[in-house]
């Protein structure tokens, strides 16, 4: 005699099934939080970035031979291939989930390019600008810029701990 219904068994493998598909899901949906944070992260450093960009975009336009700003006159200063001082800054915002979301430390520095015949350094400001933040909590990415450009350095640094964003500017100098 047949019957019309499940056997214990049949529940078990359907149960078993769904699980295995219901964790796949939940994998997928971490992973997307993950991604999510790290957009989040390097959209704000980017966003960093632009902001001190147009700050000395604002003061190449009226730098002079008799007045030249404190911001320009540091990337002027550095010798080429050289960073200046970092600079920390302090980003609420790491999750929007939790109210009380911990301050995302990042630090801003500057890289004076050697002058080429195309940008001369009478008439050009260039070189270019780096953000690094932790990948982690308990990370300090106050480290040498100039580690992040040799593979050897970062790996054996606490570099590979940080993530960064690097943009080259060419401010020509309003005469």
């Amino acid at each position: 005699m047949k019957s019309k219904g499940f056997t214990v068994i049949e529940a078990m493998v359907a149960s078993a099934i769904l699980a295995i598909g219901a964790l796949g899901v939940l994998g997928m949906l971490v992973t997307s939080i993950s991604y999510n944070r790290n957009t989040h992260e390097r959209m704000a450093a980017i966003t960093l970035a632009e902001q001190q960009l147009s700050e000395v975009e604002a003061y190449a336009s009226i730098w002079s031979d008799s007045l030249v700003p404190q911001k320009i006159a540091t990337i002027r200063n550095l010798t080429p291939g050289n960073w200046s001082a970092r600079q920390q800054f302090n980003i609420n915002g790491v999750s929007q989930v939790s109210g009380d979301a911990p301050a995302l430390n990042y630090f801003v520095a500057y890289q004076r390019l050697a002058p080429t015949q195309e940008f001369p350094a009478d008439s050009y400001l260039r070189g270019q600008i780096r953000v690094a933040w932790p990948k982690k909590s308990g990370v300090n990415c106050n480290v040498d810029f100039s580690n992040f450009d040799d593979l050897e350095h970062r790996m054996n640094s606490n570099v590979m701990d940080c993530d960064f964003v690097s943009l080259p500017f060419a401010f020509r100098r309003e005469s």
